[in-house]
């Protein structure tokens, strides 16, 4: 049966002696190309997500944007630091230093002309579909700020000051346009895409989020005038 292969490495020199079941340095090592996986490091937060089977797309450096499809082949169960570079697995690594998973991905879609150009050792990044919604809410990334819970509530008439719940250091939301002024809204936000995030409650269809950089947004109030922009890549909020 024929296989794709190249030559990969050739560590010996001419003149090595080559001894049969001799462990010595190895002659040449040879790359099966029929099937090319891509091995990709991820953050320790999100490894949980990623399950055996989910759809990946790969992008090479060498080809720049070109994207490769791919599937999830494996996923290590051990973590490695962030600073590891060498091959294998170790839990001897500094117990305060961030940790990766290293997730195997088997490319299933890699057109003719880009295989050709393949080399093992080549870098690439993945981008991995670990959930997929339809019919829902989304506001672009940008538009989602964290803002400090409101501040310690007034005395009461009585005179006492009335023991304030607990509150979270921040509250997740977004502002909206209420004619021509802000008004800071609550959200829950669901699954994260490249530019855009769900929002699971918080906002109706036909609310209109205001958008821009997130120095810009944070410092708008409740009550601000907003100018709308025409509609442009780029627009922010003023």
């Amino acid at each position: 049966m024929h296989r794709s292969t190249v030559i990969a490495e050739i560590p010996s020199k001419v003149g090595t002696f080559a001894v049969a079941g001799l462990s010595t340095t190895a002659l040449l090592t040879i790359a099966d190309m029929s099937q090319i996986n891509v091995e990709v490091k991820v953050d320790e937060t999100e490894i949980d997500k990623v399950e055996v089977g989910q759809k990946a797309k790969v992008k090479v450096d060498a080809f720049g944007d070109k994207e490769i499809g791919g599937e999830v082949l494996q996923k290590t169960p051990l973590a490695v630091g962030k600073s590891q570079t060498s091959g294998g697995l170790s839990t001897n690594i500094n117990v305060q230093e961030a940790k990766e998973f290293r997730v195997v991905i088997k490319l299933t879609e890699l057109p003719e002309d880009l295989k050709t150009g393949l080399r093992p050792g080549m870098s690439a990044t993945a981008t991995i579909t670990t959930k997929t919604v339809t019919n829902v809410i989304t506001v672009p990334l940008q538009a989602v700020i964290e803002k400090k819970p409101d501040a310690s509530p007034a005395p009461t008439i009585q005179g006492d000051t009335p023991q304030p719940a607990d509150k979270p250091k921040t509250i997740t939301g977004v502002y909206v346009l209420e004619g021509n002024k802000a008004k800071f809204v609550e959200v829950t936000t669901g699954i994260v895409g490249e530019s855009d995030r769900e929002i699971t409650s918080g906002l109706k269809a036909d609310d209109e989020v205001i958008t821009g950089p997130s120095r810009i947004l944070n410092t708008l109030k409740d009550g601000t005038v907003v100018k709308r922009q025409t509609k442009k890549e780029g627009a922010a909020a003023k």
